[in-house]
């Protein structure tokens, strides 16, 4: 019989559509990364270790008391970062990063996004980009339906 170890065998417990910005450590680990910090960095500048960091992005944890610190270490609104509620850094609307995005995504993804703005500037037409979108689960639908 396998043995399943939850911190290192994780990859085996996400959905490939499991991309969304859905929980506290997805949303540490995305900040973190677009303010360019390592977990030490981060770690180091709100006065916690390394090892905790790690915790909190693959959500062993469901937030921190020092989420405000973090936040604001990372530019991002303590409410976003709690909840996923508001706009990321408190402007409105909020503003996608497209180059932190892209450079954060799987190789998956990039392809597809490559792809996608090729048939754009073949001119393909709306109705092809209006047909992928309905494909994608949007923000109120569950993550996993695109696998059964």
């Amino acid at each position: 019989m396998f043995k399943v170890n939850r911190q290192t065998d994780v990859g085996l417990y996400k959905n490939a559509y499991m991309t969304t910005l859905s929980t506290f450590g997805r949303r540490l680990r995305y900040a973190r990364k677009a303010a360019g910090l390592t977990q030490k960095e981060l770690a180091d500048k709100v006065g916690l270790k390394q090892a905790t960091i790690s915790e909190l992005e693959t959500d062993e944890y469901s937030g921190s008391a020092k989420t405000a610190a973090m936040a604001e270490v990372l530019g991002v609104t303590a409410l976003w970062l709690a909840e996923g509620k508001g706009n990321r850094d408190g402007s409105a609307p909020m503003v996608v990063n497209y180059e932190a995005a892209i450079a954060a995504a799987s190789e998956s993804a990039r392809n597809l996004i490559d792809a996608i703005l090729r048939a754009d500037l073949a001119g393909e037409p709306e109705t092809t980009f209006n047909l992928i979108l309905r494909m994608i689960p949007q923000e109120d639908e569950p993550i996993g339906r695109l696998n059964p």
